[in-house]
């Protein structure tokens, strides 16, 4: 009888995030036994057949020293191989507290100062013009009339983003969404949300399209290209439903050579704007387990088992994830046809309804049924919360309206 070969593990944070569920699924499939944190036990991830060991009870991510006290505890057991990160702020603190757990476990980080710096977008769009790709015309702004004056330079639409998508301040580890501005009279409102100096950017018309993959001893291991069909929220938001497509000639190439201009290595999703003349404009660059993730494993392309395998001194073949396949975000992409519905684009709706064939779910998978379960409770819960805080509006607004008529009375 041969003795068992023990499984390797792989530990992964923020379990409440669909790519985690992605890549605990996927990792599990290749073999790697899997565990997962996440601040609350209800979150989805956590209730997979794929996780093997939930770690329910984490701290805010916003707290990096007691993010990493708690990552520490686990991996002092020496029970797990690696740990990946499953959202930036996560990716951001585990490297730059690293010196805690680089002796228990492998992270698979660059230095810190490369982390640091993929979460620069202005050394994304200079990376990019050096590698064959265009950026979208954009300026630095420190003030809120700079950014006026941009605004009127570029012309409405803008992008208002965040210099550093990913920084710590006082408040803690923060990560910044970019925002839409349709008209200069938004923009002193908007601006408000946004740390100094930010970028505000030409909005370039056209859909998304995404390029993920692993780059690791100067080769793309792994290769997923993708077509954004549905986003939400509509005007600039993630994959609600997506398609796997070959990539156009040289874009690998060029994606490669972007990476190697920021010194990254690992897992990785840049998200593009497809101009109508065919140009892809990067906008984002992911340096982590992405939200999409389940389309390129269902295409055929397992990128966390990959970069796993090669963290661990294996040499995973190469693989390209297999044109096609589609990607449904469930709950999301049926906000997204409730919208059209709403705006009287009933055809649009129809067809957005076709189901279609092969497809991967963020959440439900027959075989592993419990997360799709979870996550239906976890929308159930917020849609409760928000209830009560309209209603709570309310019966303040009603005692207002009540009092002002007692004193009119009196």
């Amino acid at each position: 009888m041969r003795p068992r070969v023990p499984r390797p593990r792989v530990l992964l944070t923020n379990a409440e995030q669909r790519a985690v569920l992605a890549a605990a699924r996927g990792l599990r499939a290749d073999g790697f036994l899997v565990g997962a944190t996440a601040e609350d036990r209800g979150a989805p991830g956590l209730w997979s057949r794929a996780c093997a060991e939930p770690f329910s009870g984490a701290p805010s991510i916003s707290d990096s020293g007691a993010t990493v006290e708690f990552l520490e505890g686990i991996v002092a057991t020496g029970r797990y191989e690696l740990l990946l990160a499953g959202t930036d702020e996560a990716l951001f603190a585990i490297s730059r507290h690293r010196a805690r757990l680089e002796g228990a476990v492998q992270l698979g980080l660059p230095g810190h100062e490369v982390v640091a710096e993929v979460f620069d977008r202005t050394l994304l769009a200079r990376a990019a013009g050096r590698s064959g790709l265009v950026s979208a015309p954009s300026v630095v702004c420190s003030t809120p009339e700079e950014a006026v004056a941009a605004g009127r330079a570029l012309g409405f639409p803008v992008m208002l983003k965040a210099v550093h998508a990913v920084l710590e301040t006082d408040a803690g580890i923060e990560r910044w969404k970019s925002a839409r501005v349709d008209e200069e009279g938004s923009l002193e409102a908007a601006l408000e949300r946004f740390p100094r100096p930010l970028i505000v950017e030409r909005h370039e018309p056209g859909p998304v399209v995404s390029f993920a993959g692993v780059l690791a001893g100067g080769r793309l291991l792994g290769a997923v290209f993708s077509r954004y069909l549905r986003t939400w929220p509509p005007e600039a938001g993630s994959a609600a439903f997506s398609r796997t497509d070959d990539p156009p000639p040289g874009l690998p190439e060029s994606v490669k050579a972007l990476l190697e201009e920021m010194s990254w290595e690992g897992l990785f999703e840049l998200e593009m704007i497809e101009r109508p003349d065919g140009v892809l404009l990067p906008i984002d660059l992911n340096p982590r387990l992405y939200g999409s993730l389940a389309l390129g494993i269902r295409a055929g392309a397992n990128l966390p088992a990959i970069w796993a395998r090669w963290l661990l001194g294996k040499r995973p073949e190469p693989a390209r994830a297999a044109p096609g396949v589609y990607y449904r975000w469930g709950d999301v992409d049926l906000r997204h046809r409730l919208r059209t519905v709403r705006d009287g684009r009933l055809r649009e709706a129809r067809a957005a309804s076709r189901p279609r064939r092969p497809v991967a779910g963020a959440y439900l998978r027959l075989g592993d049924p419990v997360p799709f379960v979870a996550r239906v409770l976890e929308l159930a819960d917020v849609g409760r919360r928000r209830l009560g805080r309209k209603t709570a509006a309310r019966r303040t607004a009603a005692g207002h309206v009540g009092a002002g008529e007692q004193m009119a009375a009196d």
